[in-house]
């Protein structure tokens, strides 16, 4: 079951759902993040907080965003911070590693931050992805005992492996939560100079130990509030990117989805070389802004590659066809609605049909076996005067035919997955 101005499809239910963040959400999450980790986390954090918006509103569960420490773009980057809060409770999310494992900064452990513990969400994707276990906060505080006893442990980040379950409630914990008091750590000594420290913590945490990080991050937060987080956002970040380092990191990953989109697009397009679908690819990007997800961006790439792939043979219903399929119509039902002579399309359809199992396909005209043996498939009457000459029935078919190459093409170019790109 999906709702249709939902980010998320539905599993059984709310409490085992499988959530679909839309590509503009992930298109976010992927400008915000400054590494693998922060983004698979903030990918995470996006779907639980999209489940969160799906309940019902009679539940009285209540998100306050500006409470959450990830609103802290610094934090986010340095610390790892990735958390929610509802109803007063504040939960950290985490993405599930490949190797079943998460992690995270030793410094957050202990503190406020993570009085109750943390949601794992494995994904599919960077769109795609489910709530799979909880972690309380004292199995994090174990895991970082136990690692105290072991030499040579100087790594920032605490490695916890997980137990996920396929049919882990998120609902049913998450009521679990919300049915408990908020538990208030007791508040830390006061910083002399706080900004200073902070700017140790975010800059330069080897030169602090660890219980002095802890400190520092646990009087964040006891005393979180927008003055607090003005004070963090006001500190640069020494490993921050610079307007050109930004610059070159979009241009890396805008190449890196043009090479993908054109080994994507030359499966298809046979006839067109892969040097001119990328120069198209390239075309498109500067003319809608490397927006490559949006209609307007395939209708022109899909219209420029088509007229290399047919050698000029285009059909004069070309746009309306390509705007039927863009909008989710399958090739045959927007050819069937375009073309006002049916039999020529059921013709032309059992034709390509027959095309596909011989491995044949490309804008050529069809023959008159062809016809004849469409005709014995669908069992028509020869009433249909195709084999005269005097009349436009070849034409349909033809016009038909091409119109179903385009379709196919169209079908394959609105099939890509745009999200996995980039």
């Amino acid at each position: 079951m999906k709702n249709q101005d939902s980010n998320i499809e539905f599993a059984a239910d709310l409490g085992q759902a499988q959530v679909r963040l839309s590509p503009e959400l992930v298109r976010i999450a992927q400008k915000r993040a400054c590494g693998v980790h922060m983004l698979r986390d903030e990918v995470a954090r996006l779907m639980v907080e999209s489940l969160i918006l799906e309940m019902d509103p009679e539940l009285e569960v209540l998100m306050d965003e500006s409470a959450s420490m990830s609103q802290s773009d610094n934090l986010a980057a340095a610390l790892g911070v990735s958390d929610i809060v509802i109803n007063g409770h504040r939960l950290d999310v985490r993405a599930l590693a490949e190797d079943g494992t998460v992690s995270i900064n030793r410094a957050l452990i202990g503190s406020q931050y993570l009085s109750l513990g943390t949601l794992v969400v494995s994904l599919a994707s960077l769109s795609e992805g489910k709530v799979v276990a909880f972690l309380g906060a004292g199995l994090w505080m174990k895991a970082e005992e136990t690692e105290k006893a072991r030499p040579n442990q100087a790594e920032a980040r605490l490695h916890l492996p997980v137990d996920c379950r396929s049919d882990f409630d998120f609902a049913a914990t998450l009521r679990n939560f919300l049915a408990k008091p908020v538990v208030k750590l007791p508040s830390t000594s006061r910083l002399q100079d706080v900004k200073g420290d902070v700017d140790l913590l975010l800059n330069n945490p080897e030169k602090l130990i660890s219980a002095r990080r802890k400190q520092i991050f646990s009087y964040l937060c006891s005393n979180w509030n927008e003055d607090t987080l003005s004070l963090v956002e006001s500190i640069k970040l020494a490993h921050s990117l610079s307007s050109l380092d930004m610059m070159l990191r979009d241009a890396a990953r805008w190449n890196n989805i043009v090479e993908k989109l054109t080994d994507k697009l030359a499966v298809q397009f046979d006839k067109v070389s892969r040097a001119e679908i990328r120069k198209q690819v390239l075309a498109c990007g500067e003319a809608y802004g490397a927006q490559f997800r949006s209609p307007a961006f395939s209708k022109m790439l899909l219209t420029n590659l088509v007229a290399g792939q047919a050698a000029g043979k285009k059909s004069k219903l070309f746009a309306a066809l390509v705007e039927k399929i863009m909008a989710g119509a399958g090739s045959l039902e927007a050819v069937r609605e375009l073309v006002l002579n049916k039999t020529a399309v059921e013709l032309a359809h059992q034709i390509k049909c027959e095309r596909n199992l011989k491995k044949f396909s490309g804008f050529v005209a069809v023959s008159a076996e062809e016809i004849g043996m469409a005709f014995q498939k669908l069992a028509l009457q020869p009433a249909y005067a195709t084999h005269s000459s005097g009349d436009s029935g070849v034409e349909s078919i033809n016009e038909a035919l091409t119109l179903l190459e385009i379709g196919e093409m169209a079908e394959a170019l609105a099939s890509i997955d745009m999200v996995s790109l980039g």
